[in-house]
């Protein structure tokens, strides 16, 4: 599949700086994660707020887990709230429970009720329908479109079937050039998913290598386990991957609960702004 991209956009990429995200945003309380953070994140870095949404939410009903989903007829206000900062981006990290049939109707329910307040969405499901992605990269070129490389994903091949084993990092390549080049501006490699599982360094790496070498205008960014004093993965894959992206959810929680713990989120951004100059990138 060969999708146009033009001059603009590739200066676009080239120019988007790598972030530092705080998933599972919930309450306008949160705001007081924001202040200050220029002075906590290195220059060259820019803070991401993201709100989950799944298909539950947009059909109106109670996520398995509510203190991250917050109620989708509760979102655009909760943005708005956010969108005056100018200063952070705005993501929406989106898992659709039936993407063959569903995902279409989901990502135009979303694109129409808050696309024009978000710079970007994570699509945490393996392998989306590439036809109905690019609809949504059409209307919002602007938008960072991160693709998840999570379990399912690097566990099934693109028409679904399952081998006895992973896919190795060239069947991955692979799959991305025939079908996503052009349109995913972001790979995310999580095999975490809001778990805390820590990322395998070395075996990220071998996946992260093979999609730079292949890939270099696409950015690259990484999930699992990380917070406070748990940045140590990052700091590892850092000088081999500059410039590297990447995301923390459950670490930032409150002991067991589900629920944001804003000195914790704080704590992460100043660690995540000191990683570049600590490890020389």
């Amino acid at each position: 599949m060969a999708v146009h991209i033009d001059k603009g956009e590739k200066e676009m990429l080239a120019e988007r700086k790598p972030y530092v995200g705080v998933a599972a945003m919930r309450y306008q309380a949160d705001i007081p994660i924001i202040a200050g953070y220029h002075e906590l994140l290195d220059r060259r870095q820019i803070l991401v707020l993201s709100f989950q949404t799944s298909s539950k939410t947009l059909r109106g009903e109670i996520n398995n887990h509510p203190g991250v989903f917050p109620p989708f007829d509760k979102l655009r206000e909760l943005l708005e709230h956010y969108s005056s900062h100018k200063e952070v981006e705005l993501h929406i990290h989106f898992y659709s429970d039936n993407p063959r049939e569903g995902l279409e109707s989901e990502l135009q329910q979303l694109a129409d009720a808050v696309g024009d307040l978000i710079h970007g969405i994570q699509l945490n499901m393996a392998w989306p329908d590439p036809v109905i992605v690019e609809k949504w990269h059409t209307r919002f070129p602007n938008h960072r479109i991160i693709l998840s490389l999570n379990n399912k994903a690097i566990s099934q091949t693109f028409e679904g079937e399952r081998p006895d084993d992973r896919l190795d990092p060239s069947e991955i390549v692979d799959i991305f050039d025939a079908h996503y080049n052009n349109i995913i501006s972001t790979i995310l490699w999580d095999l975490s998913g809001g778990l805390g599982k820590t990322i395998d360094v070395n075996y990220a790496a071998q996946y992260l290598n093979a999609l730079r070498r292949r890939f270099p205008q696409v950015e690259l960014a990484v999930a699992g386990g990380l917070g406070p004093r748990k940045m140590q993965p990052v700091a590892q894959l850092l000088p081999h991957f500059w410039p590297l992206s990447w995301d923390a959810q459950s670490k930032l929680y409150r002991n067991d609960q589900e629920v944001l713990d804003i000195r914790k989120a704080r704590m992460y951004i100043h660690e995540s702004g000191f990683l570049p100059y600590e490890v020389g990138v």
